[in-house]
């Protein structure tokens, strides 16, 4: 969710927007007296559980628009508050928000009482995807976004036609669809199921493949490195040493006196990571018997599909 917003004064704080229950349990997002985010989070619907009033760091100024976003990276179990494009709080954690029954923009409940915006608010969006992950800073756009590019909305399979369509066209009235075209789409995901349900679905490019990069390692370590490709099968441990001094990125000849392991031994492979476990022997720089300074791997993991 976002929305631009202009704030006269701070007053008794400003409500940006929330979603909640009837017991005002959900996600609220406001800015309070002294013009800091405050942000609110409940999976249970009965405590705010996953944050409560937080506050950010950054301090919004009145009387000027400002760009403020609440999105889930659902990869990375991590809730981001962005204030015109830049990470302003992080709250940790995998569940998903409580089931909620209201949305409200230029008001909420952080607190259980009912705060309201002080001022304008301009481009509300409730996307159903996460559009900046990773807490990584954005560019604030400068227009309105066209509703209409190529995966921007959400397709929309009607059951009634048995069809899958696109939004080609913004809804002119209020409570009135936007304008459909009909679709041909394909959908490569991966189910994450348990014993009876399936917990979530998550998408992977096409023969998708990761490259750690070399890295330093020494002996008796494990070294993890996330992945997303979602493939705990295939995975390659490269080093930047041989035996024989032959490599293909370093000029002095690295030698590795001992076993490396790597891949599924031990489960050391999952869906999001893959992890390298050098042995007891002592990877290094120099010469055969003569290690004077750490060696170097790379991970690299690949789909099958």
């Amino acid at each position: 969710m976002r929305v631009w917003g202009y704030i006269a004064n701070f007053g008794s704080g400003s409500g940006i927007f929330g979603t909640y229950n009837a017991s005002a349990f959900g996600a609220h997002l406001a800015v309070n007296t002294s013009g800091k985010i405050i942000l609110s989070l409940s999976s249970n619907g009965t405590t705010n559980n996953m944050a409560s009033t937080s506050a950010g760091t950054a301090t919004v100024g009145s009387n000027t628009w400002n760009l403020y976003e609440l999105t889930y990276d659902a990869l990375a179990g991590k809730y981001y508050v962005y204030v015109n494009g830049v990470l302003d709080q992080t709250a940790i954690s995998g569940s998903n928000v409580c089931p909620i029954s209201r949305m409200n923009v230029g008001a909420c409940a952080p607190s259980g009482s009912t705060i309201f915006f002080a001022g304008y608010l301009d481009e509300f969006e409730f996307l159903p995807y996460c559009q900046h992950a990773a807490g990584s800073t954005y560019t604030p756009p400068v227009s309105s976004p066209n509703i209409a590019a190529a995966g921007y909305a959400s397709d929309f399979f009607c059951t009634a036609d048995m069809k899958m369509y696109k939004v080609s066209g913004a809804s002119a009235t209020a409570g009135v669809n936007p304008t459909f075209a009909g679709a041909n789409r394909l959908y490569v995901g991966e189910e994450i199921a348990g014993i009876s349900t399936v917990s979530s679905v998550a998408n992977y490019a096409l023969r998708g493949a990761y490259d750690s990069g070399y890295f330093p390692v020494v002996a008796n370590t494990t070294y993890s490195k996330n992945h997303y490709t979602g493939c705990p099968f295939v995975a390659d441990v490269f080093m930047a040493d041989d035996l024989l001094g032959a490599n293909e990125r370093y000029a002095t000849p690295y030698f590795y006196n001992g076993a490396a392991y790597a891949g599924q031994i031990a489960g050391l492979t999952t869906r999001l990571s893959t992890s390298v476990i050098t042995g007891a022997g002592y990877p290094g720089l120099g010469t055969a018997g003569n290690y004077i300074s750490s060696s170097n791997f790379k991970i690299r993991t690949r789909r099958a599909f």
